[in-house]
């Protein structure tokens, strides 16, 4: 999921907003990054390691992305200058209440990433970015965050499937920049 945020703009159009306990985040795994237990496949603890250019990880925050336009947004991302294989991706949800009891939790901040209007191709704007810092990103806070969806699988795993998306992505990527994405998230169905 943090793959395409380079570095977040804090000049972005949207107002600042406080997330509370009882919102919900989703993030997005990639499916090699899964391990298997009791049946179950979820993160796996190495998934949620930073790199070195990073000080938090990535979330969308429910109050403006469900599942099917995290995939939507995965399916219009570049990585290495190519469209990522939204179909590589599922998504799990996290509450923000558990994300405040982390052992080393520190914040949760509303973080949207603004590109510009509007944004290039490949690199949409996105309005429901969050991040979760953390005094540090150690083993035991990857522990707990795996663990939570491996002990949570039914309310944390997003069943999805993403054949359902495909049209809709490929319509979105034949738009270039002209989407909602790119622009102030303003969808007609919201």
């Amino acid at each position: 999921m943090d793959e395409g945020v380079k570095e977040i703009n804090n000049n972005y159009p949207w107002n600042p907003e406080v997330i509370n306990e009882e919102d919900f985040v989703y993030r997005q795994v990639p499916v090699q990054q899964r391990i298997s237990n009791r049946g179950k496949k979820y993160p796996s603890e190495s998934h949620f390691i930073l790199r070195e250019s990073e000080d938090s990880l990535s979330f969308n925050w429910a109050k403006y992305i469900d599942v099917q336009k995290n995939f939507q947004l995965i399916g219009i991302s570049y990585f290495r200058d190519k469209f990522l294989d939204y179909t590589a991706f599922k998504i799990f949800r996290f509450p923000v209440n558990f994300l405040k009891s982390l052992s080393k939790f520190k914040r949760v901040e509303y973080s949207p990433v603004f590109n510009g209007l509007p944004s290039p191709i490949g690199q949409p704007n996105i309005k429901s970015h969050t991040s979760l810092h953390c005094d540090a990103f150690d083993d035991a806070i990857r522990a707990e965050l795996s663990d939570f969806c491996l002990d949570n699988y039914e309310q944390s795993y997003c069943e999805f499937d993403v054949k359902l998306v495909r049209a809709e992505i490929e319509e979105l990527r034949a738009r270039g920049n002209d989407t909602p994405f790119h622009m102030l998230w303003d969808f007609p169905d919201c």
